[in-house]
């Protein structure tokens, strides 16, 4: 993994960070790199580039499409960065993962209330029999597994019970299947952070919508 940012310290003091791809930019044609100094170019701090070592990590994501990088404290005085490669590391992958299995679970479980003959398919989810895992079955835990991701966004947008446009079901499918896969889970460009950020936030936002009561 490319190292994109290193701590500038005055002894013990933090007083900034080097970003390291815009610091290429900014080398003069005319000036020698060798000239430059690190005091020239580095990046003052302010407080919202601090991030707390316990700080919820989707709080973290959420921010990376308008902070690429941040200034991590932890126990003891100790200092780190993370930036926008650590979004291709598995903890950050394990947590969206888990919230993506959580809308999927909010949303079955509305649908059964909302269309009794769905419970079938939610016992037999539940049961012992089930596949976790997406192992192969027959009987109803196949059909649990051709039920699929796409399908209760689609019924359920179908009821009303949240709000989607067909688009939006297809870039979260495709978000899905590339967070399960790691070696295609990369994220670098601007364009990618940015959509990155967006479905993770589209996830968050359907989850609690999925929770709320009708009407309420």
């Amino acid at each position: 993994m490319r190292l994109k940012h290193m701590l500038v310290l005055d002894g013990e003091r933090l007083l900034g960070v080097l970003d390291l791809d815009k610091t290429r930019r900014r080398v003069p044609h005319d000036v020698s790199e060798q000239s430059l100094l690190v005091k020239d170019i580095y990046e003052p701090l302010n407080a919202d580039d601090l991030l707390p070592g316990d700080s919820p990590l989707v709080d973290y994501v959420l921010t990376e499409d308008t902070r690429p990088f941040r200034v991590v404290t932890l126990d003891e005085g100790k200092i780190t960065t993370v930036d926008v490669e650590d979004l291709q590391k598995l903890p950050v992958r394990i947590v969206l993962f888990l919230r993506l299995a959580q809308l999927e679970d909010t949303l079955v479980r509305r649908l059964c209330a909302a269309e009794p003959e769905l419970t079938r398919i939610m016992r037999n989810e539940r049961g012992i029999d089930s596949s976790a895992l997406g192992n192969s079955g027959i009987g109803p835990v196949r059909e649990i597994e051709t039920y699929g991701f796409a399908k209760p966004l689609r019924t359920a947008k179908a009821l009303g019970i949240v709000t989607l446009a067909g688009d939006d079901i297809s870039f979260l499918e495709r978000f899905r299947n590339r967070l399960a896969h790691g070696p295609r889970w990369y994220i670098t460009r601007r364009g990618e952070v940015a959509a990155f950020v967006n479905c993770v936030r589209s996830v968050l936002d359907l989850i609690r919508e999925a929770r709320s009561e009708p009407g309420g």
